[in-house]
């Protein structure tokens, strides 16, 4: 890979590129030479041939000079010479000869351009400037001539004997420009010295990288009716030899919604034919419906052709979009109005006139391929670059260059290593651990609802917002499980799981170290961690950081100074005090302190989990999350979460030191936020990774503090307490194996119906659960654990006995039960096969697998003999469903099978 090094001072020292004499370079006899047209029709008498070359004069195009241009080609043996349109024929036939040594023009009897010829240089002169190209050149008319059909791929040959090696521009005979190509390539502007070592450049490739062939869709068009019936138009082609170009008049369409639908034909019309590429779709008719003027580049014509189809045509609009892949089809929504007009054009091959009435008028051409970036240039390769000011400074230097893409995309990411922000210079403010809030102006404090909220958002206009997804980490708090920002129009979604980025809900895949950019904003990933650096309208960056740990997210935000007084949310207003950061309702309302849960009518007072949690909700039409099928925010949503507010002093002294000296171990500071919020997690979760946000929590706040500055003081307002005034339901039960053994340290869940997030509780050192609903509550109890030390081992015994059963055998306890069947589908797959045996296998002899073996677990009550399993059918659905809870229900029980462990009864 390239290794790029950057003077911390590029950017002044490149900017004295802007300072060298090259700008204001100006030819000595540059009005002169605008006063004179060398055409054939503005010659002053008779053009004279002959085989030394040709002279021609001219009168100046300025009405008041009287002088005389000549304009001389100079050289020898040239045939024919006997009159100009012969010579120009032969031209044209291939036939002429000659050799040309020199073209010039003067100005009566002054010299003010000579461009000099010969096989290894041209040199252009102009008074006291030149310009001197080396390599290798066309001298005769013979020569020139097949370079030209060569070029045009109207002959074939090599184009070898011929090249650039290099150039020099000078002034008063001072180099101001110069270029060697070669194994070393050299540029000197004025000073400013580019070199390449074990340079690779092919001019072929070049050339055709920047003059590509020819090639193009021929557009078909077809409308439809909002009921996807096809509506008949008369079709113009401008010409046979242009199919790339078409016209569609649709006459007396009715007022409504059509669909355009944009492919390419299959049929080879012509050579240069494509079947993919970039086309233009235009619309045009006549009446009340303003000239839209509107013009967009975007693969959005991607989209079905229903009423969410996101482009919709105006008359007088543009609409390029791609056909990307063959047999592609793309959709463009037309609202037609209704009005009375016409529109006349002629048919170019009946050349008859046409007049419709009420017409919609499309357009399309198939106008090329997409655009090529600069890293895709093909042809350059080189070892090492070298960029030296005119001191011998070097501004950058690159090595061990593989090629041309891999220099320019760690160009990339050295470049975007420049323009990350201090983060001493910005305000942070984060959402991490159950989660922990820390405004952006210092105020601490705990927020544990479920569903998605706004943390920052702009209030002047711009499109920057942030959202989280909170998700119930443990017994009434929550956690990150997704974070969501807004950058302009784009938005950026990032969550544990396979697919952690997406960009405009399409997902993104982004490597350890590489970056993404997006216009000016950059995304880049450090392990688990990405940052956004995003710019705003005064070019100043802010920096949103989203770190993976395990199934959640934790959030930092640090905003530059552009944003105070700008912005709102749970993190605060920005605005340099603490004492309104918890207001909401555009500034009207506030929540009381010290904290209570929810609103008190009487006393006109607001709870965390009142209003302010519903104002910060994020809706259908504010949200910035992607879904699954049928998912929204309401699937995240859970009213009733949390039934009370939890804090330290729920917890005995003797846990609570059990959890400090942990934190303290961890390397937080006891009594500080982190710490509080370290000790707080761990009592509720019994999650070790909560440390880990407690420490990065820390080490933000370390990061905005000189070593010289006292800690900063994060003010944490007192909590009250309370929680929900309602009456709640218990529903409770027991965590046992097959045998009646306690399963402790389960985690057991429930699922409200219609949501997408679990309700947690840890049985801990019991086996025993209880849950705290609302009434008439619906949903599935259902419970997870992974193997742990003391529980059954699975052995090689297990592991024949499953392959017994995947074949057909009888195992070596005899026929399998239900349980067992259960037991050796251990990749959950549905049936027992070899694959089964295998994983088992695998965890027997201590192979770490996808596969381990855990619990599942199924309701106590099941009748295991009706459930009719088989080897080819071991799928049965765990937990339990709970129908309208009416009252406290105890005794749901469920009992636990361990995958692989075939001793199951």
């Amino acid at each position: 890979m390239a290794t790029i090094s950057l003077n911390p001072e590029f950017e002044a020292l490149l900017d004295g590129l802007g300072n060298t004499r090259l700008p204001n370079l100006a030819l000595e006899y540059s009005d002169l030479l605008r006063n004179v047209r060398p055409d054939e029709d503005d010659v002053v008498g008779d053009i004279i041939l002959s085989s030394t070359g040709l002279t021609a004069q001219f009168a100046s195009l300025d009405p008041a000079d009287s002088e005389i241009y000549t304009f001389k080609i100079s050289g020898s043996g040239i045939t024919p010479s006997s009159t100009l349109q012969g010579l120009q024929q032969a031209l044209e036939n291939g036939t002429a000869n000659g050799t040309i040594t020199q073209i010039s023009m003067d100005y009566g009897d002054l010299r003010i351009a000579q461009l000099d010829i010969a096989p290894e240089s041209l040199t252009l002169s102009s008074g006291n400037q030149s310009l001197e190209l080396t390599g290798g050149f066309p001298v005769t008319l013979s020569q020139l001539i097949t370079l030209v059909d060569i070029l045009d791929g109207e002959a074939e040959g090599s184009l070898e004997e011929y090249g650039f090696t290099g150039f020099s521009l000078r002034d008063n005979g001072e180099v101001l420009a110069s270029l060697e190509l070669g194994d070393t390539i050299t540029l000197n502007l004025d000073g400013f010295v580019l070199t390449m070592t074990g340079a690779d450049i092919s001019v072929a490739e070049l050339f055709e990288f920047i003059n590509p062939a020819r090639a193009q869709i021929v557009p078909e068009v077809t409308l439809f009716d909002a009921s996807g019936n096809p509506v008949e138009g008369q079709v113009f082609s401008f010409s046979n030899d242009e199919p790339n170009s078409l016209r569609i008049v649709y006459e007396e369409l009715p007022q409504g919604t059509y669909f355009a639908q944009v492919t390419a034909s299959d049929e080879q019309i012509v050579s240069w034919q494509a079947q993919t590429g970039v086309y233009q779709l235009g619309g045009s008719w006549w009446g009340p419906t303003a000239n839209a003027n509107q013009w967009t580049f975007e693969d959005m014509g991607d989209a079905p052709a229903n009423s969410t189809t996101p482009y919709v045509l105006n008359s007088g609009a543009s609409f390029v979009g791609e056909i990307d892949r063959i047999g592609d089809a793309d959709w463009v929504r037309i609202d037609f109005p209704s009005f009375n007009g016409t529109y006349s054009v002629s048919d170019w091959e009946s050349n008859q006139f046409f007049t419709f009435k009420d017409p919609l008028v499309l357009d399309a051409f198939g106008t090329g391929q997409p655009a090529t970036e600069l890293r895709d240039v093909p042809g350059i390769s080189f070892d090492s670059l070298t960029i030296t000011d005119p001191d011998g400074t070097v501004i950058l230097s690159a090595t061990d260059v593989e090629n041309f893409r891999s220099f320019i995309d760690e160009l990339d990411v050295v470049l975007g290593s420049f323009f990350i922000p201090s983060l001493g210079d910005l305000s942070l403010a984060f959402a991490t651990g159950d989660p922990h809030l820390l405004t952006h102006d210092g105020l601490g404090y705990d927020f544990h609802a479920a569903g998605e909220y706004v943390l920052m958002r702009a209030t002047n206009g711009e499109m920057f917002e942030l959202q989280s997804r909170m998700s119930p980490a443990g017994e009434n708090v929550t956690a990150n499980v997704a974070a969501a920002l807004q950058l302009g129009e784009d938005t950026i979604m990032i969550a544990p799981g396979a697919t952690q980025l997406r960009i405009n809900g399409d997902a993104r895949a982004l490597a350890d170290g590489d970056l993404i950019r997006m216009d000016a904003s950059v995304i880049t990933r450090e392990g688990n961690s990405y940052k956004i650096y995003a710019i705003a309208p005064d070019d100043s960056q802010s920096l949103i950081q989203v770190d993976i740990v395990g199934s959640r997210v934790d959030i930092g935000v640090g905003l530059s100074s552009y944003w105070q007084d700008n912005v709102e949310g749970l993190l605060g207003n920005f605005n340099g005090t603490i004492a309104d950061d918890l207001v909401f309702d555009g500034g009207t309302k506030s929540l009381q302190i010290p904290l209570q849960f929810g609103d008190d009518a009487e006393a006109e007072t607001y709870g965390v989990y009142g209003e302010f949690r519903e104002y910060w909700r994020v809706t259908d039409d504010s949200t910035l999350f992607t879904y699954a099928e049928g998912e929204g925010p309401d699937s995240f949503y859970l009213a009733d979460y949390p039934t009370q507010m939890v804090t330290l002093d729920d917890f005995s002294a003797e846990e609570k030191a059990e959890a400090g000296a942990l934190a303290e171990a961890a390397g937080l500071t006891p009594g500080s936020f982190a710490y509080n919020n370290a000790v707080l997690d761990l009592l509720v979760t019994q999650d070790d990774s909560f440390l880990d946000s407690a420490l990065s929590s820390d080490q933000f706040v370390q990061q905005v503090t000189s070593p010289e500055a006292p800690p900063p003081v994060i003010e944490t307002p007192a909590v009250a307490g309370g929680g929900l005034t309602d009456t709640l339901l218990s529903l409770s039960g027991n965590v046992t194996t097959l045998a009646g053994d306690p399963l402790t340290n389960t985690t057991v869940t429930f699922r409200p119906d219609g949501k997408s997030v679990n309700l947690t509780r840890q049985t801990r050192d019991s086996d025993s659960f209880e849950f705290n609903l609302s009434e008439n509550s619906v949903g599935r109890l259902d419970a997870s654990r992974d193997w742990q030390t003391g529980d059954p081992t699975v052995t090689a015994l297990d592991a024949l006995n499953v392959l017994r059963i995947a074949v057909g055998v009888a195992p070596s306890f005899g026929e399998a039960s239900a349980q067992q069947l259960i037991a050796a589908d251990i990749n959950g797959d549905g049936r027992v096969t070899a694959l089964d045996a295998l994983e088992v296998l695998r965890a027997a002899v201590g192979v770490s697998s996808a596969n381990a073996p855990r619990w599942v677990f199924f309701d106590a009550e099941t009748d295991w003999d009706s459930l009719e399993l088989s080897r080819e059918n071991t799928l049965v659905e765990t937990g339990v469903s709970v129908a309208s809870l009416t009252e406290n229900t105890g005794g749901v029980d469920m009992v636990g099978i361990l995958l692989g462990n075939m001793d199951t009864l």
